[in-house]
């Protein structure tokens, strides 16, 4: 048998066709990996765990439908984290902080709201948002806006003050 030499052309072509397989067989891994991203996403969503659902759907290309879960789910996020740190700060009798917590929630209160409303989710803002009135009222008897004009207060000396002496006066029994 002959021997056909092999010339720089047909090296380079076949060194060409192998480049373009190797692309081609990345590209269908990745468009599948990210498919099969949004689709543990969506089913995380609908089992309402938020925190897998945006963790998969981060740094995607997300169509509308799961650019809205991925929005609806940072805003689940937001809202369970003003709870769970309020209630690590209160289980480490840190009531100052506390306190801090839930005024400044109601302080970027219409910020959160206005995402919500732009990704449709602003009943779950609206339930966290009357709950933290509830406990501002029911631990501190602060109405929405003696905290407004709490969180308002620009002056950081004067706004820790005010902190204090509700939460000295909590502890005294005072508010009651």
């Amino acid at each position: 048998m002959d021997e056909v030499p092999l010339t720089k052309k047909k090296v380079s072509l076949v060194f060409f066709v192998c480049l373009m397989l190797m692309f081609a067989i990345i590209a269908l891994l990745v468009n599948y990996s990210g498919h099969a991203y949004r689709r543990l996403a969506e089913e995380a969503f609908e089992e309402e765990n938020y925190l897998e659902c945006y963790q998969l759907l981060y740094g995607q290309h997300l169509n509308e439908s799961q650019e809205v879960m991925f929005h609806q789910s940072k805003i689940h996020l937001k809202m369970d984290s003003v709870w769970n740190r309020y209630k690590s700060l209160m289980a480490e009798k840190q009531y100052l902080k506390g306190l801090d917590k839930l005024i400044q929630f109601v302080f970027e209160y219409p910020e959160i709201n206005e995402y919500a409303t732009e990704w449709n989710c602003e009943e779950v803002v609206d339930t966290t948002y009357r709950e933290v009135l509830d406990v501002l009222y029911d631990e501190y008897k602060l109405e929405e806006q003696d905290a407004i004009s709490i969180a308002n207060i620009e002056d950081d000396v004067e706004y820790t003050k005010t902190l204090t002496s509700l939460v000295e006066k909590k502890e005294n029994g005072m508010l009651k």
